[in-house]
């Protein structure tokens, strides 16, 4: 099966060159890739339909290119559809394990740490499409990109917590 883009786009079809990345509120999507980043905060809050909780993760990219490049990742932690809130546990215990935390009490123990986020820069279909909502030109048509976090892994640069920063001024007294 396929699909004549002709009909959407005009007779010359879909031409890459043509398209201006827009990106949502100014909000720049790296690259896919594997990249250090810090857990700066985090907090827990409603979903949009008011049936669940989302566990909200602001990192911080350390270094490189994308140094200091913010995204978010929202666990939906308590839902109504198992399955994404499984797929929600399971990044919460792939955080937990890169870092060593057997027992998670308060997400505080995340902050300042560091851990290893497998980044995928992908079309964001919900803004892209509410974007083109009243768009009758084809060549006015946006695409939106955001990035998702797929696995986190254990980072070797280790973060600058208080809890895990070791004091040693060689000060006798």
């Amino acid at each position: 099966m396929s699909a004549n883009l002709a009909d959407v786009f005009g007779k010359q079809g879909f031409v890459a060159a043509n398209v201006e990345v827009v990106e949502a509120n100014g909000f720049t999507a790296i690259p896919s890739d594997d990249y250090t980043v810090q857990i700066t905060d985090s907090e827990i809050v409603k979903n949009k339909s008011n049936t669940g909780s989302n566990l909200k993760l602001k990192l911080v990219v350390q270094g490189g290119k994308y140094n200091g490049c913010i995204i978010y990742d929202i666990l939906c932690i308590q839902h109504q559809n198992q399955q994404a809130e499984n797929i929600a546990k399971t990044k919460l215990k792939r955080v937990s394990d890169a870092l060593g935390i057997a027992t998670l009490s308060d997400t505080s123990q995340l902050h300042d740490q560091n851990v290893i986020a497998s980044i995928v820069r992908e079309i964001d279909n919900y803004a892209t499409e509410k974007e083109n909502q009243y768009v009758t030109k084809p060549e006015d048509r946006v695409v939106i990109y955001r990035n998702n976090v797929k696995t986190y892994k254990p980072s070797s640069i280790k973060g600058v917590s208080a809890n895990n920063a070791s004091f040693n001024d060689d000060i006798p007294f």
